[in-house]
């Protein structure tokens, strides 16, 4: 990707475009929904083509409506985060997508992008940048926040030791292979050799790494990796 392609804070006027935007909104929770809906509503610019609240919901959305620009608030988690950018992307339509990550750091943030998100905010962003974010991708380019911009510097400095610790191992990765695939912690363990206790320290790293918080949401981010790896 171009540098020239990702902007930080750069102003400018959405009223002076001749055909307002068509936006959708989704997010997990009702009130955010709700309450972006009433603000994007009242903007120049900006024409609200609907909300939804769950990833169906977001793809029916889309297909029904065809909106210009996607909205993601905050959807539920990274999961379903990925999961609407991969349903909305499989449907070849020109919907720009713009995400405010339920986890809001820079390897979601990369992640995200790779699926096919076009832009990524934070959640402390103003209203004017989130104007500005909305011309931007659908003008056909990407964006992200100085925020992450500044984090990704960051990351760049640190080096690969960074990266790797953040990185599963072998073995941790062997386990999260093996609970995706339903296996208990004692045939898990059996299975490798080890100790229960051995099995549940993997599973605990792994949970923190992935950011995930069970076997339902590691078996559905296994899922969504090979999805990925297939784009």
């Amino acid at each position: 990707m171009k540098t020239k392609e990702y902007h930080s804070k750069k102003m400018t006027n959405p009223a002076t475009d001749r055909s307002p935007i068509r936006v959708a909104v989704v997010s997990g929770h009702a009130f955010i929904a709700d309450l972006a809906r009433q603000t994007l509503a009242n903007l120049p610019g900006i024409e609200l083509t609907g909300s939804a609240t769950t990833p169906s919901q977001a793809v029916e959305l889309v297909q029904r409506e065809d909106p210009a620009v996607l909205l993601l608030l905050d959807v539920g988690s990274t999961i379903d985060e990925l999961d609407v950018i991969i349903r909305i992307t499989a449907l070849g339509r020109d919907t720009a997508i713009l995400v405010i990550p339920h986890y809001p750091n820079f390897h979601v943030s990369a992640r995200l992008m790779g699926a096919g998100a076009r832009g990524i905010l934070t959640r402390d962003v103003g209203l004017e940048e989130a104007l500005e974010a909305i011309r931007i991708v659908h003008g056909g380019e990407r964006y992200w926040t100085t925020e992450v911009l500044r984090t990704c510097a960051e990351l760049h400095v640190a080096g690969s030791k960074r990266h790797a610790e953040e990185a599963l191992t072998d073995r941790e990765h062997q386990v999260a292979k093996l609970i995706a695939q339903g296996y208990k912690v004692k045939e898990i363990a059996a299975r490798l050799g080890v100790s229960v206790k051995t099995v549940h320290t993997h599973f605990t790293n792994i949970k923190r790494k992935l950011q995930v918080r069970n076997e339902v949401e590691l078996a559905h981010f296994m899922y969504i990796e090979k999805k990925l790896l297939a784009l």
